[in-house]
């Protein structure tokens, strides 16, 4: 029988194949081999990968047979490799809920290898007529990572996500705030109730409810009317976890009013190191930023409910902890026009971020800005 001939390409290397796989349509799937010095070098590179793939159980004897990893199997491997090297609430809310909540339920029995672009962009489109940008961006940043893990490791050769295009089709709804009026009205009778304190600074300072919970007394310098936003208490699967906010820029020095100055004076125990929002259970610690929206917060409000008419009641928004922070921005933007101040006061990441929420280009917004008369 004759030698076969080398396999030489137009560049002057030297290329061996190996059947890996085969496609959704059972067309095998090869990796090439390269040598610059002779056919025999690339041919004991391709039996170097086949046995060492063999040994791990990644691939299989025959051509085409590859070791089939299920994409559930993989992605739990890759979150494994995530815990611990951010924090548990980035962990929770940028890896694990956008890997279980949408991956794994509709892809997880997949073999990861078999997974086609067609199919992701198939995936994402319905995605997208349920969820918000942010958590197409999120999914797709997770799943596209832990194709890249697989290739690293040899599962597969291809990340199906790399081209994939993600656009949500779910109407953002209008964000709800307290009008001017309202917030007059909440904080006088903020000033009147055991928990008052609590609404004040969500809405004067516009605190995420973790930045809340993580506030000491002492944070507060009462002669310079200042106050350090410098930690936050998350919730970890029920566990209250204190750590430094969420970006860089959540570290912040903010001013207050003397109208909050006043409150705060009322305060027997603001010349100590307490947490503001501390757990009666457990001294020296904060309490969990969802016992407190679910508990002192609602408390709060049905107090305040109660001094309105039945009517009233019916119609009055109760807003979330956060959409007295979004109340709190609106209002500090109504007022400047400063995008930039009220961005760096709310401790935001970026401007853009700023103005996405609170610069809206209606006709009169533009004819005061432009000065057009």
């Amino acid at each position: 029988m004759p030698r076969k001939k080398a396999t030489k390409r137009a560049d002057g290397r030297y290329v061996s194949t190996l059947v890996v796989g085969t496609d959704a349509n059972g067309k095998l799937e090869r990796k090439y081999f390269y040598s610059n010095k002779s056919q025999t070098d690339a041919n004991n590179k391709r039996d170097a990968y086949k046995a060492e793939q063999t040994a791990k159980g990644l691939l299989g004897t025959a051509p085409g047979e590859a070791k089939k990893v299920k994409l559930e199997t993989w992605a739990r491997k890759w979150l494994e490799t995530k815990s611990g090297k951010v924090k548990e609430s980035t962990f929770d809310t940028s890896y694990r809920r956008p890997t279980e909540r949408y991956i794994i339920p509709k892809l997880g029995n997949r073999y990861i290898a078999d997974i086609k672009p067609i199919e992701i962009d198939a995936f994402f489109t319905k995605l997208g007529e349920n969820y918000s940008q942010t958590v197409l961006q999120k999914t797709k940043i997770c799943l596209s990572a832990i194709y890249d893990s697989a290739i690293d490791n040899n599962i597969c050769y291809k990340n199906p996500c790399k081209n994939v295009e993600i656009s949500s089709k779910k109407k953002k709804g209008d964000k709800r705030t307290y009008t001017e009026e309202q917030v007059k009205d909440i904080l006088a009778f903020a000033d009147t109730d055991m928990y008052g304190i609590y609404i004040r600074l969500l809405l004067e300072l516009g605190l995420r409810c973790s930045e809340l919970c993580g506030l000491k007394w002492s944070d507060f310098d009462l002669n310079k009317r200042t106050v350090n936003i410098e930690r936050a208490a998350t919730d970890n699967n029920g566990l209250t976890v204190v750590d430094v906010p969420k970006s860089k820029t959540s570290i912040r020095r903010l001013p207050f009013s003397t109208a909050l100055l006043n409150a705060l004076k009322q305060i027997p125990d603001i010349n100590t190191d307490k947490y503001i929002v501390e757990s009666t259970k457990t001294p020296n610690t904060p309490v969990n930023p969802k016992n407190f929206a679910s508990k002192r917060y609602k408390t709060f409000w049905n107090r305040y409910l109660e001094t309105m008419s039945e009517s009233e009641q019916k119609t009055f928004p109760l807003l979330s902890p956060h959409e007295l922070r979004h109340t709190c921005g609106t209002l500090m933007y109504n007022r400047s026009k400063n995008i930039y101040a009220v961005s760096k006061y709310l401790g935001h990441a970026t401007v853009d971020i700023t103005s996405r929420l609170y610069v809206h280009n209606d006709i009169d917004t533009l004819r005061e800005s432009l000065g057009i008369e």
